[in-house]
């Protein structure tokens, strides 16, 4: 129905705009009456337009192509969204992420590879998406870990701190806080980021006397816990019910504030 009006449109003389365009390859790319032929087409006419695609659509047909195992055309697409003006990371990681989503995340870390000197930056947009299609596979942390180094992946602080979420969002808290521990222990070391996330989760699933903890570990480590990670470790302790906690982490508070006026 929706190419039978956009064939006709064409025939009356009226040129497709981006929109148009847009959301015709959008229809065609549902799951429901998918038409990928149509949409390879469609998208193509798109491109020779001169139209640039949003990321919105790149998202939705990108998806589409990989899910259905077209991912040789789905590396032309990336190759047009360069010619574009779309950046080397940005267009890469796109497709990596459509990628993690169709359940390839082994393809997804060996795209990775071929980015060359972007490869820091693309981990940095992908190690989520990456780490994610990984835990849905049900692999442990052990096996990941050894995996992505094979592939040349390089788990970094990024990839870790993605790992420890994708537990925490699984309900995997155990997991969660070994992966914590190996990092403080070995390396590579908890930063400011890792700590907040990890903090901010705990919380959001009721356990902020454990956050409590992590208040600590960041002191002792020299990283000042900010006045958003206090917050969210009181207001989680009062919401519990813990409000002799709550007022030691005041004291906590009070005390580092006290300590660096001194140094200061």
């Amino acid at each position: 129905m929706a190419m039978n009006c956009f064939n006709e449109m064409k025939a009356d003389g009226y040129s497709p705009s981006r929109s148009t365009y847009k959301f015709l390859i959008i229809a065609l790319c549902g799951r429901k009456g998918r038409k990928i032929d149509d949409a390879l087409k469609i998208y193509n006419e798109m491109i020779n337009s001169g139209h640039v695609p949003d990321k919105e659509l790149i998202e939705t047909y990108l998806g589409c192509l990989c899910e259905t195992g077209r991912i040789s055309e789905a590396r032309k697409c990336i190759d047009s969204l360069q010619k574009s003006g779309y950046t080397v990371p940005l267009s890469y990681s796109l497709f990596i992420r459509a990628i993690c989503r169709a359940g390839k995340v082994e393809e997804a870390l060996k795209l990775v590879e071929e980015v060359g000197a972007e490869k820091s930056c693309v981990e940095k947009l992908t190690s989520g998406s990456i780490i994610h299609g990984l835990l849905q596979k049900g692999k442990l942390e052990e096996a990941l870990t050894k995996e992505m180094l094979e592939l040349g992946y390089e788990p970094n602080v990024v990839t870790y701190s993605a790992l420890i979420h994708g537990y925490m969002n699984m309900g995997r808290f155990n997991e969660a806080w070994n992966l914590f521990y190996r990092m403080k222990f070995k390396g590579p070391f908890p930063d400011f980021k890792t700590y907040s996330m990890f903090l901010s989760c705990l919380c959001k699933v009721g356990r902020s006397e454990e956050a409590m903890e992590l208040i600590s570990y960041m002191l002792e480590s020299g990283i000042v816990p900010s006045t958003i990670n206090f917050r969210t470790v009181l207001y989680g302790l009062n919401r519990e019910g813990k409000q002799g906690l709550a007022r030691a982490v005041l004291q906590q508070k009070s005390e580092m504030i006290r300590k660096r006026k001194l140094i200061s």
